[in-house]
């Protein structure tokens, strides 16, 4: 019950927190649930592990659900990325951190503020790991089945398309492995 409680109640907040920021329409739903995915996964998570891996973990996982998101409703990643942190941000860590630093505890106030400064690291590693894979998956994939160009029907071209290596060059040697013509 207490881990429905908490996603209901994230629901409620990113909800809030995307209609802040201009979302719109349908997007505002499916960004919010983002943050559920985040939660649910930081909150699945050991707690042996840390505050800053479950926050890593958590990340990934809203990292992925955004990018998926944004491809399956062509809408920008970024929409639902930031709605989908928004649960994970380390907001009481901040605060506490400067409620010591304020009382003058410098010791309390150093081990929070480590603390936060991990979180939010390893929040924004999370980040640049799911969306470095996703660009090269994608590179790798525009690369292997390129889109051939659009022609009008009946449009004939001088030269035929034809797959790399098809050409009336047949000496491999004399061939650049980057199709860019002779090396």
């Amino acid at each position: 019950m207490n881990l429905f409680l908490a996603l209901l109640c994230c629901l409620v907040g990113c909800i809030g927190f995307s209609m802040t920021n201009n979302v719109r329409g349908r997007p505002l739903v499916w960004a919010s649930l983002g943050g559920c995915v985040a939660l649910l996964i930081y909150l699945l998570t050991p707690t042996s592990l840390g505050t800053a891996m479950r926050s890593f973990f958590g990340t990934l996982g809203a990292a992925l659900y955004s990018e998926w998101m944004a491809r399956t409703k062509k809408a920008p990643v970024t929409a639902f990325l930031i709605t989908g942190l928004f649960a994970l941000v380390p907001g009481a860590g901040i605060y506490y951190s400067m409620k010591y630093a304020v009382a003058g505890e410098s010791e309390q106030f150093l081990q929070k503020l480590l603390e936060t400064i991990g979180v939010a690291g390893a929040m924004a590693l999370g980040v640049i790991l799911i969306s470095s894979l996703v660009r090269l998956y994608t590179g790798i994939v525009q690369r292997r089945f390129p889109l051939s160009p659009l022609k009008a029907p009946g449009e004939v071209h001088a030269v035929i398309d034809r797959p790399y290596g098809s050409g009336p060059v047949t000496d491999t040697l004399s061939v650049c492995p980057f199709n860019l013509g002779t090396c």
